[in-house]
């Protein structure tokens, strides 16, 4: 608040010294009366009057400039807000483009991984089907040669026993034993390999039938984790070994040729993770059990790990570890989504340099 400054004149002048005056009792001039004359007090008058006006201004703009800068905070501030808004609008706006272009991604990759399990599907069934005519009549033919080689050592009997010298004579010269005995290894070894080719056959048929609906009284040894290893065993390194012993387990309820893909997806990325690990014996262990109503399969490797960065991506769609144009990063997130659809759990744990274990809980059903 502004106040008055008056000059007073009096008769008499003060005793306290000029300086304590104008110290104590706020005053800015003082005068003795032999100077105050008319016009200089006219003079003094009149500046103090107009120094008063001017500081009445200056006091009425610093109010206005006062005001203004009140209104131009509260503006700045509400557009602050506005611009803030607008911007976690928009940042909201383009994580739901990127989740949203992420999912139809997602979706286009594994509509394309559909597509192509069809078609190797197809393609499944074509081979089954010609391997299965050559492989018909190879068996029926190898069956009769197995006859004729009955027939053949029963005829060799006779002959040895009643023509002995003639049988020594012929066998010394031709061998005659050593050939039916080797024939008839040879027939075995042949059956051996027809049967092996009757059992890949039987499993290219079976991938080429992707259920629509979940199959009852599935034996996860020979319909789940036997399929996959028949799958998989041409694909694994020279180095890599696997260990299995089935267990007895329950049958349940399940869609195998699926279940059994998660199989074949954690056997290749265990062959692959020994791989990156130099100047080891790879070993790939597979054990079953069950417990608390769960049945557990778990796929253990003495491959190159994974460290905590890669264990919280690892199920994510499009991540992978390997090198661009060597995987699409959605086998495990398939799998995932695979045992989920079975009600089920896929777990992995893991240390760097050490190995990995994924753990597949499927509910009893």
């Amino acid at each position: 608040m502004l106040t008055y400054e008056f000059i007073l004149r009096t008769g008499q002048p003060s005793t306290t010294p000029e300086h304590e005056v104008m110290l104590n009792y706020d005053i800015n001039d003082y005068k003795s009366k032999t100077e105050l004359t008319r016009a200089r007090l006219f003079n003094s008058i009149t500046s103090a009057i107009r120094t008063y006006q001017h500081l009445i201004k200056l006091d009425d703009l610093a109010s206005q400039l006062g005001q203004f800068n009140l209104q131009l905070e509260q503006k700045v501030k509400q557009r602050t807000q506005e611009l803030e808004k607008s911007n976690l609008e928009l940042t909201a706006a383009l994580n739901e483009l990127t989740q949203t272009k992420a999912l139809m991604q997602e979706q286009q990759q594994q509509l394309i991984h559909s597509e192509k399990l069809a078609s190797i599907g197809q393609l499944a069934a074509g081979v089954a089907h010609e391997i299965n005519t050559p492989l018909g009549y190879v068996s029926s033919n190898m069956e009769t040669l197995k006859d004729y080689l009955s027939t053949m050592r029963q005829s060799w009997k006779l002959i040895e026993r009643h023509a002995p010298e003639q049988f020594e004579k012929l066998n010394e010269q031709y061998d005659l034993d050593y050939i039916c005995d080797d024939a008839t290894e040879l027939v075995e070894s042949v059956f051996s390999g027809l049967k092996r080719i009757k059992s890949i056959s039987g499993d290219l048929g079976n991938y080429s039938q992707l259920e629509k609906s979940p199959s009852n009284n599935v034996d996860i040894h020979d319909d789940v984790i036997q399929l996959a290893l028949n799958m998989v065993y041409s694909e694994l390194h020279n180095n890599v070994t696997i260990d299995y012993t089935p267990s007895r387990l329950p049958s349940i309820t399940c869609y195998p040729i699926e279940l059994s893909q998660v199989i074949v997806n954690l056997l290749l990325n265990a062959n692959d993770a020994i791989a990156m690990q130099a100047g080891i014996e790879g070993l790939i262990t597979i054990n079953t059990h069950v417990k608390e109503h769960y049945l557990y399969i778990q796929v253990n490797d003495n491959g190159c790990g994974m460290d905590d960065a890669t264990l919280k991506k690892l199920f994510d769609p499009f991540f992978t570890t390997k090198p661009i144009g060597s995987g699409t990063g959605l086998g495990l997130s398939i799998s995932h989504k695979i045992v989920d659809i079975h009600g089920g759990k896929l777990t992995v744990e893991s240390e760097l340099n050490k190995g990995s274990t994924f753990s597949i809980a499927i509910p009893l059903r």
